[in-house]
């Protein structure tokens, strides 16, 4: 599943499967946080959130999702921000997750 242009986690449309979902690109999206929005896709594995210039932080209810494996945070301030990418990786643990985090011009 894929959406451009969201400024929130917040979905109108409640036809969506959200358990349905297990992979999620928000990559080129406004948003400024992932809020815990993001445990309506209990079995999400891959989430993109790559060319994101806003994204300043994550919910720490992302771990909540015991299937998510791979987060890829590229081109975005959280990704910049060695001590927010320790954080996820910690509250992540558990999910043996693999955060890729540099940007494609390193």
């Amino acid at each position: 599943m894929s959406y451009n242009r969201l400024e929130s986690l917040e979905f109108v449309n409640k036809n969506i499967q959200f358990d349905q979902v297990e992979e999620l690109i928000l990559s080129g999206n406004p948003m400024i946080r992932i809020n815990d929005n993001i445990t309506k896709f209990p079995n999400l594995k891959k989430l993109y959130l790559e060319n994101m210039p806003n994204l300043e932080d994550i919910s720490e209810d992302i771990k909540k999702l015991e299937k998510l494996k791979i987060i890829v945070i590229r081109d975005s301030p959280i990704g910049s921000n060695r001590n927010k990418i320790i954080k996820l990786n910690r509250w992540l643990n558990k999910n043996e997750i693999r955060v890729y985090w540099k940007s494609r011009r390193n």
